[in-house]
């Protein structure tokens, strides 16, 4: 009996440690507006690592998928991003997976015309 709850709460140790690095990550959101041209959400693994399988997505308003990539593999100190290609809503966030909160900066920025990052907003730890 001893010998089964400690298997037990092992696998429940490692279940919970992996739904923890597996959390979804969310900017809040972000209105349009000003001299914007473009909507960009940009994902930096800031981790020693390369990260696999890491997913980014771009939602409008109505939490209405707008641009996908991934997943993709995310060395160590590199970046990824995606865009709007139509950019015609009020207002959009970014929804980051397959990477740790604590090995990611991802920042949602409104881009001027020469892809200047003019309004950003960047998901806290």
């Amino acid at each position: 009996m001893h010998k089964l709850v400690i298997a037990v709460a092992g696998v429940l140790t490692i279940l919970l440690t992996s739904s923890a690095v597996a959390a979804d990550i969310f900017t809040p959101a972000l209105p349009r507006g000003g001299a914007a041209s473009r909507v960009n959400c940009r994902v930096l693994n800031t981790g020693g690592t390369t990260e696999k399988g890491v997913t980014v997505k771009l939602f409008n308003t109505f939490g209405v998928e707008q641009a996908s990539l991934g997943p993709v593999d995310l060395e160590s100190g590199q970046t990824t991003s995606v865009e709007d290609p139509t950019f015609t809503s009020a207002a959009y966030y970014c929804q980051v997976s397959g990477i740790s909160r604590s090995r990611a900066r991802v920042t949602l920025c409104m881009l001027d015309a020469n892809d200047n990052c003019i309004v950003p907003v960047t998901a806290t730890p």
